[in-house]
């Protein structure tokens, strides 16, 4: 989702899916260093797209309004995963240990 804009993303969620009893969204985003770096080999190179938004923390998305709550984070290298072989180094490198995350979200207030 890092290729539609930030004000994008938040329209949909505003006018699609909460209305329609969406409860739940789980997505992947990239860090600010990622989409700074990943802008600038596009912007070199003209091949591949730039990212036009980035999470620098889970929570940042709470503060879009009203509803929408964290329920879990997911990092590549936040466990030592055998199958990532060598490509584990990097998850003792903080700025590029969380380059990108998936995210479980709560929308819309729960009613019981």
């Amino acid at each position: 989702m890092p290729d539609i804009s930030l004000q994008s993303l938040s329209e949909v969620a505003e006018t699609l899916l909460i209305p329609l009893y969406i409860r739940a969204m789980v997505f992947d985003a990239f860090s600010p260093f990622f989409v700074w770096a990943n802008n600038r080999r596009v912007a070199r190179t003209k091949i591949g797209a730039p990212c036009h938004w980035a999470l620098k923390r889970g929570q940042g998305l709470e503060d879009w309004g009203d509803g929408i709550c964290l329920l879990d984070e997911w990092y590549p290298f936040q466990y030592p995963e055998p199958r990532l072989g060598k490509a584990l180094w990097v998850r003792h490198i903080p700025l590029l240990a969380k380059t990108m995350g998936v995210f479980h979200y709560r929308l819309g207030k729960t009613v019981r």
